[in-house]
C-alpha cells in the first residue's frame, strides 16, 4: 500500500501486505473494502490455487484480511480483473485467457464477504477468453472483452442479488484480441485495446447497455502483440494505450466522432526509459 500526500507517494507503515495468494494481478476498493485477485499463474506457481481475497483498509491505509472472504478458482482459471460496481454492491471477476468466456458476479454482504449471484459463473460459447471489462455508467451492465474472437459481450447485472444474464449478441471489432477496456467519462463510449492487432476499437454504448461499433484504429510503431491497458482522460479528450514490450505509451486525441486518432510522430508514442515492461496506467 502507498500513501499519497503533497504530490509524494510513500509506503504505508507495515507495507507490503500479503495479498492472500500469489501473483496478484488486479485490485479494487470501495470505501474501506478492498478485494485482490490472485491469479496464481500455473507456470510461476503450479502448486498454488487462484483466488480473490477481501481486506478492510484502516484510515492510515493498513490492510486487515476479512475472515472467510477468500474464494478459490480452479487451477489455470485465475482471475484477470476484479472490480466493484459504482455503488459497491456487486463485485465482478473475469477468468482471463481461458478456453471459455467466463464472468462471475458476487453480491457484497454487510460483513464484506461475498455471495455468488444467480446465473454466475456465466460461460459464453460464442467467443472466449474474458479478460478486461467496464461497468456501464449506471452500474446495470458489464461490458466484457473477449480475447479469442476479439469481441465484446454485454451482461445485465442485478445491483442487489448480483444475478447475471447475457444481453444481446457478441460484438466483434476485427481488431485482434480485445483485452482491456475503458469507458468515457460520460459513459457513452467504450474503448478496447486489442493486444494482437495493436489497435484501439470504439463502441457506442446505447441507453439499454447494448453496443454499436464505431470503428478500429491502429497504433504506430507497435512491435508484435503489444497493446494492453487503455485509459481515457477525465475530460474525455484523450486516450492513452500501453505497449509493454516496447515500453511505449501511445497518445490519441478523441474526435467529435468519438474515434481516437494518434498524435503526430514526436508527440506519440512516448517511450518510458526506466524499469522493465509498462503494463498498466492510471490517468488523473
Amino acid at each position: 500500500m502507498l500513501a499519497i500526500g503533497g504530490g509524494r507517494v510513500t509506503p504505508v507503515a507495515g507495507s507490503p501486505f500479503a495479498s492472500g495468494g500469489v501473483t496478484p494481478l488486479s485490485v479494487t476498493a470501495y470505501g474501506d473494502l478492498v478485494y485482490v485477485a490472485n491469479q496464481a499463474i500455473p507456470f510461476v506457481n503450479p502448486d498454488r490455487t487462484p483466488n480473490i481475497t477481501g481486506f478492510r483498509m484502516s484510515a492510515d491505509g493498513r490492510l486487515t484480511p476479512i475472515p472467510g472472504s477468500t474464494i478459490e478458482f480452479p487451477a489455470g482459471q485465475g482471475p484477470a480483473q476484479v472490480e466493484f460496481n459504482p455503488s459497491g454492491s456487486v463485485l465482478a471477476v473475469t477468468a482471463g485467457f481461458q478456453t471459455d468466456g467466463r464472468i462471475q458476479t458476487f453480491a457484497v454482504l454487510p460483513a464484506g464477504r461475498l455471495k455468488e449471484g444467480p446465473g454466475s459463473p456465466f460461460i459464453t460459447r460464442e467467443v472466449s477468453g474474458t479478460v478486461g471489462y467496464s461497468w456501464s455508467f449506471d452500474g446495470r451492465h458489464l461490458l466484457v472483452s473477449n480475447f479469442r474472437g476479439s469481441a465484446m459481450t454485454v451482461f445485465s447485472v442485478d445491483g442487489t442479488t448480483a444475478a447475471i444474464e447475457p444481453k444481446g449478441p457478441a460484438y466483434p471489432n476485427g481488431g485482434g484480441a480485445a483485452c482491456w477496456t475503458a469507458l468515457s467519462p460520460d459513459g457513452k463510449t467504450l474503448y478496447t485495446g486489442n493486444f494482437v492487432g495493436n489497435s484501439i476499437s470504439a463502441y457506442a454504448v446505447m441507453p439499454d447497455g447494448t453496443l454499436s461499433l464505431l470503428g478500429t484504429v491502429a497504433r504506430r510503431e507497435a512491435m508484435k502483440p503489444d497493446t494492453k491497458d487503455v485509459e481515457v482522460s477525465p475530460d474525455g479528450k484523450y486516450l492513452y494505450a500501453v505497449g509493454p514490450m516496447a515500453k511505449h505509451v501511445a497518445v490519441f486525441a478523441i474526435g467529435a466522432d468519438r474515434l481516437p486518432r494518434e498524435l503526430p510522430a514526436g508527440q506519440s508514442p512516448y517511450t518510458v526509459t526506466s524499469g522493465q515492461w509498462t503494463t498498466a496506467l492510471v490517468v488523473k
